[in-house]
C-alpha cells in the first residue's frame, strides 16, 4: 500500500492534458479544504477578538513572504534553473545553492528585524485593538515568522519538483498546508488557545516544505549553504526579472493588510468577518478568472514572441469572453445564495446569526469584484507575455491611490449620514445588526478592482498600437448583453425557487440547507442555459458543442480503455 502511494506521489507527468487535469483537481480540493478550515475557525473560535488577532498576525508574515518571493519566484527561477540544468547537473546545483543561500540570508535578516520590531509594527497597523489583543498579535506574529522561511524554501524546491515533472507532489503541497492549519484548530487550539492555530500554520508550512523536499532529495538536489563564490550578477538578473511581478502581486496583499488594519478600528470581530467573506469570494475567482488567465499565459507568450499580434489579441479576447460569460452567473448565484453559502460554510458553533448576516452582506458586495478581477488577471498576464512587466504595477498603484480617498469618504458617509447607512443596510438586509461598518471595506475593494479595469481598458490600445482592431470593435456586445440579461433572469428564477421550496427543507440543518440551495441553483442554471441556447447566444452554443464533442469522444475512448488520451485531446 505504501509502495503504491509512493508510485502515485512520485509519478512523472509529461503530457499537458494530464498535468492540467491534475492541477485543476487539486486546486479545487485545496479550495474545498480551505473552506473547511474557515468553518472550523468560525465554529471553534467565533468572530471575535481571538480570531481578529489570528488574521491580523497571519498577514504580517504573509507580506514578508510576498516581498521575499522576488528572489524565488517560480516563473522567473524555473527557466533559469532549466537552462543551467541543460549545461549539466552541477551547474544547476550551483545555481540552486546560490539562490538558497541568498534567500536564507535575506529571510533571516528580515525575520530578525520583524521579530524585534513586531510590537511597533502591530501597534501601527492594529492600534484599534485592545492592549491585550495587541500583545497577543505580537506573540502570534513572532510564532508565524517561521512560516515565510519554510514556504520560501519550499518554493525553491518547487523548481526542482516541476523540472522533474512530479506534479502530484507540487499539487498536493497546498492541500497539506491547509490540513496543517486544520490540525492546529482541532487539536492544538483546545490546549494552547489561539497560539495553537499559529502552531498549525507552522505545521502546515512544514508539510508544504517536507513533501517537496522528498523529491529534491530523490533527485539529489538538496541545497547547500555557500560561504563564498556567489555570482551576484546572476542573482541580480533573477531579481530584476521577477521584481515587477512580485511588486504587483504585493499591492493586493498590502491593500488587504491595510483594510484589515482599518477594520481593527471598528467593533470587535470586524477583522474576522471581512477576512472570512474575502476568503469565500476567492473561490469563484480561482475557478474562473485565475484558471483562464493561467492557462492562457504560455499561449500569449509564444504568440507575442512570434510577432503574431492579431492572434495575440484574439487569444486575449477568447478567454476574456469566457471569464465574463461564467462570472456573470457566478456573481448572481453568490448574491442570491449568500445566506445559504455562509450558513453552510461557517454556520456552526460560536458563529452566530448576526455574524452570518454581516459576512453574507460583505460577500454580496465582494462578489461583484469577481468579473473585473478575473479580467484584470488576464490583462496583467498579457502585459507580462509582451514584456511590459511594469505597466500593471503602475495601473494598480494609480487606482489604489484613487481608492484611499474613496474609502475615507464612504466610511465618513456611512458613519455620519443615517439615510445612506439605512439604504445600504436595507438593501443588504442587515438592518439592526451591529458592525455593518465593515461593509465599507468591501465597497472600497470593489472600487479598486473596477478602477483598475477602467484604467487597463483606457491604456491597453495605447500600449499595443500595432493592433489594428480596437477592443471595442472586437467585443461581442450582443452576446454580452444576452449573458447579462440571462444572469438577471437567473437571479429571479433562483429567488423564486428558494422561496417556494423553502417549506420542503429544514432550514436548521447544514445538509438540508445545502440541498435546498444546491437543487434550486441547479434548476435555475438549467433554465439560464436553456434561455441562452434559445436566443442563440454564441458563448452558450460554443460551450454546448464542446461539451457534446467531449462526451461523445469520452464514450468512444472509454470503450477502448484510453481515457487519458481523450483527456489529452480535449485539453
Amino acid at each position: 500500500m505504501i509502495e503504491r502511494a509512493k508510485r502515485v506521489l512520485f509519478k512523472s507527468f509529461s503530457r499537458v492534458g494530464e498535468t492540467a487535469l491534475l492541477l485543476a483537481l487539486f486546486t479545487f480540493l485545496s479550495q474545498l479544504i480551505a473552506l473547511f478550515r474557515d468553518r472550523f475557525l468560525a465554529g471553534k473560535i467565533g468572530a471575535g477578538e481571538s480570531l481578529d488577532v489570528y488574521y491580523a498576525a497571519f498577514r504580517i508574515p504573509d507580506v514578508i513572504f510576498i516581498l521575499l518571493i522576488s528572489l524565488v519566484s517560480l516563473s522567473a527561477f524555473l527557466p533559469l534553473f532549466q537552462r543551467e540544468l541543460a549545461k549539466g547537473k552541477e551547474a544547476a546545483r550551483r545555481t540552486l545553492d546560490e539562490v538558497f543561500t541568498v534567500f536564507i540570508l535575506l529571510v533571516f535578516s528580515l525575520g530578525v528585524l520583524s521579530f524585534i520590531f513586531a510590537p511597533l509594527i502591530v501597534e501601527k497597523l492594529f492600534g484599534g485593538f485592545s492592549p491585550h489583543a495587541i500583545q497577543e498579535t505580537v506573540t502570534l506574529t513572532r510564532i508565524m515568522l517561521l512560516s515565510p522561511v519554510l514556504l520560501g524554501i519550499s518554493t525553491i524546491f518547487a523548481t526542482v519538483v516541476q523540472t522533474a515533472k512530479k506534479f502530484v507532489v507540487y499539487a498536493v503541497a497546498p492541500v497539506l498546508y491547509n490540513l496543517g492549519i486544520i490540525i492546529g484548530i482541532l487539536f492544538l487550539y483546545p490546549h494552547f488557545g489561539i497560539e495553537g492555530v499559529a502552531y498549525g500554520v507552522i505545521l502546515g508550512s512544514l508539510f508544504h516544505f517536507l513533501v517537496q523536499y522528498l523529491v529534491v532529495a530523490r533527485e539529489s538536489f538538496t541545497p547547500r549553504f555557500l560561504i563564498r563564490g556567489i555570482r551576484w550578477g546572476k542573482i541580480a538578473s533573477l531579481m530584476k526579472t521577477s521584481l515587477p511581478r512580485v511588486i504587483t502581486l504585493s499591492l493586493s496583499q498590502l491593500f488587504l493588510l491595510f483594510l484589515l488594519s482599518y477594520a481593527a478600528r471598528f467593533q470587535e470581530g470586524s477583522v474576522s468577518l471581512f477576512q472570512l467573506s474575502f476568503n469565500i469570494r476567492s473561490v469563484p475567482l480561482s475557478l474562473i478568472g485565475l484558471s483562464y488567465s493561467v492557462a492562457s499565459f504560455p499561449i500569449l507568450v509564444a504568440l507575442y514572441q512570434e510577432q503574431k499580434y492579431q492572434e495575440f489579441l484574439r487569444s486575449i479576447f477568447y478567454p476574456l469572453r469566457q471569464i465574463v460569460f461564467w462570472s456573470l452567473p457566478a456573481i448572481t448565484l453568490f448574491i442570491v445564495l449568500r445566506a445559504h453559502i455562509v450558513r453552510v460554510i461557517l454556520g456552526t458553533g460560536r458563529f452566530d446569526w448576526s455574524n452570518t448576516k454581516i459576512v453574507a452582506a460583505s460577500l454580496a458586495i465582494l462578489s461583484l469584484s469577481v468579473l473585473a478581477q478575473g479580467v484584470n488577471l488576464l490583462i496583467i498576464r498579457a502585459y507580462y507575455a509582451s514584456g511590459k512587466t511594469w505597466r500593471p504595477f503602475f495601473v494598480l498603484s494609480s487606482s489604489l491611490l484613487a481608492t484611499f480617498p474613496f474609502l475615507f469618504f464612504v466610511v465618513r458617509l456611512f458613519t455620519h449620514n443615517q439615510s445612506f447607512r439605512s439604504a445600504v443596510e436595507t438593501l443588504l438586509r442587515v438592518n439592526g445588526v451591529a458592525g455593518t461598518e465593515v461593509l465599507t471595506l468591501s465597497l472600497a475593494y470593489v472600487f479598486w478592482v473596477y478602477m483598475s479595469l477602467l484604467l487597463f481598458s483606457l491604456i491597453f490600445p495605447i500600449d499595443f498600437p500595432y493592433i489594428k482592431d480596437s477592443p471595442l470593435k472586437l467585443t461581442p456586445w450582443k452576446s454580452f448583453f444576452q449573458s447579462l440579461f440571462a444572469s438577471l433572469f437567473l437571479g429571479g428564477i433562483l429567488y423564486l425557487s428558494l422561496k417556494f421550496t423553502a417549506p420542503l427543507f429544514d432550514q436548521h440543518h447544514t445538509i438540508t440547507l445545502f440541498l435546498h440551495g444546491a437543487i434550486s441553483a441547479f434548476f435555475s442554471l438549467l433554465v439560464w442555459f436553456a434561455f441562452l441556447l434559445f436566443v442563440k447566444n454564441e458563448d452558450a452554443c460554443a460551450f454546448k458543442r464542446v461539451l457534446l464533442r467531449f462526451i461523445i469522444s469520452f464514450k468512444k475512448r472509454l470503450r477502448k480503455g484510453d481515457i487519458v488520451g481523450d483527456i489529452e485531446m480535449h485539453s
